[in-house]
């Protein structure tokens, strides 16, 4: 019977080690060339829905982002006008799970490091603040949140908030009719005791190491000034502060569409209730977060009920204050084009109506999305009809209006010994940042988009006794593997990529629609060039350019010349408005020689791009084959 049982069990292990292993697949992504950031190409990969992909900023940092998929074919397909090429990897489960994980942790700890970073120049800031307003009671140090709600209670009866009466009365229900008094007391007594000893400390920097989530002194500084803040409009109510309403309007100048159903304001009744009890929590909460998001909540519930009482659909501006407009002299000449984004705008708010409408509950996610297809809907509506300005800001959209605040205490430190802070604040960031470049610094030939992936993917997967389990190493700073095109070359030749394909350009898209429609002649030679052109729209991120290169390989040195031409006219006209415009028309005709030249010897680098593009980041999906026999890279093609 032994015997039998030990038999079996040995047949079972040979057959579990001959079962193929459960497989997976990532995606690698080469991004063509442009003007702008990434000018010679961009490299990332894609787990699912998440991309990953390794940025250089100013400062000389090279951060791993992590952008959703949707969003970045909206980048770079569509803004940037770029062709992406796919190569689908597939490596085992379980390395899937582990690729993941590791991009995903080196997401989060650069995330943190730029965190502490951003709060090291606060801190600055903040100090710098203090110094120069020692004996004064307003420190000119703005806290988001703060400008949402008027500086001071009003007296007029009219004005007084519809919603922040009966939330404090449920606050004084439910912890006692002190609560609130008590607890400003005891916040501002923190304030005053707060030290800097926060802004001096700087975490261990390492690629493997991840930084503790200390909060600094701008940080702790600006959490408690917002709890003083919303307890004080909770005690003493005060009307939202001017323009943070966003009214749809009255009568024949109203948005369409804006009036409440009643489907419409029993949901709203029904979120507004569940946020009163929320912010009835949020009162008594211990976090560090609570105040920004009590002042939020209340002026969301303030808005609600404005909402209610005038029966039409007034939502808190979520545009940011440095918005960039679209100024009215530019609205009126792209009416045509404004006029799509507004009809997307407006299919945008039905679904997100739509949705709230199904929704049972009502969660904030679902208000949120709402609250931002409203504004959007609501600002381009005005500059198509009416002729305003046009705001633009990506999502999110969160009402966050930032103002300084006089109810906060004074610090209880000299002017001396902030002086001394500032100057221990000030050396303690400049180590860190130095520490950071150490860390992880950019550099073009060693440390860059694409050899940061490879990096990282060998360092998860090293098992030098083992196959590799992509297939075969790929050296990160071994030959030309640092050009985002050769390394995509790379891929190709030496991981298991079983299918590949390519997310065509947003131009590129729209051109080869029309060509199903209209004319291939009539089309090529409107859309071949920036004049004529319906789709492309000149822009002040690209110089002066007359052809599209990208597509029409036989001519383009014959079109490089005409854009040398383009260029170099430009450039003169620039030298003699140089005292004028400061130089830029010379700096925009030199960059169009640059960008021109490579097309002289079949290369195109320009393709153009967009400020603003309407929604077709659907349209523009990967179509996927089984990739051809690969040779050794070579050379790039941008």
């Amino acid at each position: 019977m032994s015997r039998r049982l030990g038999a079996a069990l040995a047949a079972a292990l040979v057959l579990q080690s001959a079962a193929p292993v459960a497989a997976a697949f990532f995606d690698v992504l080469y991004i063509k060339a442009n003007v702008g950031e990434s000018a010679g190409g961009h490299s990332a990969v894609r787990f699912a829905d998440d991309v990953y992909h390794f940025q250089n900023d100013a400062a000389g940092l090279l951060h791993l982002r992590r952008t959703p998929d949707r969003h970045f074919r909206w980048i770079y397909a569509v803004l940037q006008n770029r062709t992406i090429h796919v190569a689908r990897v597939e490596v085992s489960s379980a390395a899937y799970d582990q690729l993941r994980a590791a991009f995903n942790r080196r997401f989060l700890l650069h995330d943190a490091h730029t965190r502490i970073l951003h709060a090291h120049t606060r801190d600055r800031a903040l100090l710098d603040a203090l110094i120069d307003t020692a004996h004064t009671n307003r420190v000119p140090f703005p806290l988001r949140g703060a400008g949402l709600f008027a500086e001071t209670p009003s007296a007029a009866e009219a004005q007084l908030p519809l919603a922040l009466a009966p939330l404090r009365a449920r606050v004084s229900a439910r912890y006692g009719p002190t609560f609130v008094q008590k607890r400003i007391a005891t916040l501002r007594s923190r304030l005053r005791l707060l030290e800097p000893t926060a802004a001096l400390r700087q975490p261990r920097v390492a690629k493997d190491i991840h930084p503790a989530p200390d909060l600094r002194f701008s940080e702790r500084y600006e959490a408690l000034g917002q709890q003083i803040l919303a307890l004080d409009i909770l005690q003493r109510p005060r009307p939202l502060a001017a323009g943070v309403l966003l009214d749809p309007g009255k009568g024949a100048n109203a948005v369409p569409d804006t009036a409440l159903s009643p489907a419409l304001r029993e949901q709203l009744q029904r979120f507004a209730e569940r946020t009163e009890e929320r912010l009835v929590a949020l009162a008594g909460s211990d976090g560090p977060n609570w105040g920004f998001a009590l002042l939020l909540g209340m002026a969301r519930l303030e808005a609600i009920r404005s909402a209610q009482a005038a029966g039409r659909l007034i939502m808190l501006d979520g545009f940011p204050d440095d918005a960039r407009a679209i100024e009215r002299a530019a609205v009126v000449r792209r009416q045509r084009y404004l006029r799509e984004l507004a009809d997307e705008a407006d299919a945008g708010f039905v679904r997100a109506r739509t949705r709230l409408l199904d929704a049972d509950p009502v969660t904030e996610r679902e208000f949120v999305r709402f609250e931002a297809a409203t504004n959007r809907r609501v600002e381009l509506w005005r500059g198509t009809h009416r002729g305003h300005p046009v705001r633009m800001a990506a999502d999110p959209l969160l009402p966050a209006k930032r103002a300084s605040v006089p109810v906060l205490p004074t610090l209880a430190r000299t002017g001396v010994e902030l002086r001394r802070d500032l100057e221990s604040a000030q050396t303690a960031r400049d180590s860190y940042t130095r520490a950071l470049r150490d860390a992880f610094g950019y550099h073009l030939l060693e440390a860059n988009c694409a050899t940061e992936i490879f990096a990282l993917i060998e360092s998860t997967l090293d098992r030098p006794e083992a196959p590799h389990p992509l297939g075969g190493h790929i050296e990160p700073t071994s030959g030309l593997h640092f050009i985002p095109a050769l390394a995509h070359q790379a891929v190709l030749a030496t991981w298991h990529v079983t299918a590949v394909g390519e997310i065509p350009s947003y131009r590129r898209t729209r051109v080869d629609t029309m060509y199903e429609d209209e004319s291939r002649a009539a089309v090529y030679l409107r859309e071949s060039n920036r004049l004529t052109s319906t789709v492309y729209r000149a822009n002040d991120t690209d110089a002066f350019f007359l052809f599209f290169t990208d597509d029409d390989v036989p001519l383009r040195p014959l079109y490089g010349l005409a854009n040398v031409a383009a260029g170099t006219g430009q450039a003169l006209w620039g030298a003699l408005r140089a005292p004028f415009d400061r130089g830029a028309t010379l700096r925009a005709g030199l960059s169009g020689i640059a960008f021109s030249l490579p097309e002289l010897l079949w290369i195109n680098l320009r393709k153009g791009t967009f400020e603003y593009g309407h929604d077709h980041v659907d349209r523009l999906m990967p179509t996927m084959r089984v990739p051809p026999p690969q040779r050794p890279p070579s050379r790039p093609t941008p």
